[in-house]
């Protein structure tokens, strides 16, 4: 994520994060990269909270507070192609 984009809303932020995540998961979705691929959505997670905590000044909230918010989903890798 940009940093011209660290104001914008949420909602429009993980829906920008889940586009590039999708896309991501369609070039490397090997059956051998499915564990990689959780790691790379583990990362963004841990580096978009960050963004998101940098913005503020106020109290820091703990991670399960983050993963209950709605807007902080991401989507899940799928392994697509199994024969390779």
């Amino acid at each position: 994520m940009a940093c011209d984009h660290r104001h914008d809303n949420p909602w429009t932020q993980q829906q920008q994060l889940a586009r590039k995540l999708q896309g991501y998961y369609q070039y490397f979705a090997l059956w051998n990269t499915a564990r990689k691929l959780n790691m790379v959505r583990r990362e963004t997670e841990k580096y978009w909270l960050w963004a998101l905590k940098s913005r503020s000044q106020r109290r820091m909230h703990a991670w399960e507070d983050w993963k209950r918010r709605p807007w902080f989903r991401l989507p899940d890798p799928k392994v697509l192609n199994h024969t390779v």
